[in-house]
This record gives structure tokens, C-alpha cells and sequence, in this order.
């Protein structure tokens, strides 16, 4: 059986490492870089948010992830980088302005198991 979306979430706090810096996951990132491809920082549906993070998953992963595992990793997105709302019978994605800090590197970030998280505009 599928897991299905809850109808709201409850705020809770960002995960935080030592240094301050907000903690990401492979599948985050990739989430986040998708939807600022997508017109408007918006994907219209839960599909169309696996297909533009793909590309982005296959550079951090080394190859395509399961959509069931990247499905399951929509509902660990947190409150304060990407909104969802239902239309429908579908989740629509929006990037927030946090979400998008984290990308131009305003905010520290560091990706899990890999390092901090440098945007292409800010590498030497």
C-alpha cells in the first residue's frame, strides 16, 4: 500500500549540524535544484517533481533512484524550504524563499554524507 500525503504538517524545527549549517539529503538537494528548473520554482505534481529532480539525483547518487524512494522522500521536504498544497488529487510543489537561499548559498548548508553544499556560482 502507498503511503498518502497528510492533509497538513506540523511545524517542526530543521535539522541543524554543529556549525549551524542546515542538513540535506541527496534527495533534498535534488529536489530543491528540480523545482528552481521548473517555471516559477513550481512543480505541478508529485511526478513532475521526481522528473526534474532526476537529473540531479543521478549526479549525486551515481545512477537513477527508485521512485518509491524518492517518493517516500517528498514528505521529509521541510515546511520552510518547499510548500505543498493539494489540487485535486495532486500535491503541488512550490520553492519557498528558504529553499531558494539554500541553493544561492545565503545559508549554510551541508549535504549528509558528502560535505558542505557549495553552489556552482560560488566554486573557484
Amino acid at each position: 500500500m502507498n503511503r498518502r500525503a497528510p492533509r497538513s504538517r506540523a511545524p517542526y524545527p530543521e535539522r541543524l549540524g554543529r556549525n549551524g549549517a542546515v542538513l540535506l539529503t541527496h534527495n533534498h538537494i535534488s529536489f530543491l535544484q528540480g523545482l528552481l528548473d521548473r517555471p516559477g520554482g513550481r512543480a505541478v505534481s508529485k511526478r513532475d517533481l521526481i522528473a526534474a529532480a532526476q537529473p540531479y539525483v543521478r549526479r549525486y547518487r551515481g545512477g537513477p533512484a527508485p521512485w518509491r524512494t524518492l517518493s517516500y522522500a517528498t514528505y521529509t521536504l521541510h515546511p520552510s524550504w518547499v510548500n505543498w498544497e493539494r489540487e485535486g488529487n495532486r500535491l503541488v510543489y512550490t520553492l519557498l524563499p528558504r529553499g531558494r537561499a539554500i541553493l544561492d548559498g545565503a545559508l549554510r548548508a551541508h549535504i549528509v554524507g558528502v560535505g558542505p553544499y557549495v553552489p556552482a556560482s560560488c566554486r573557484r
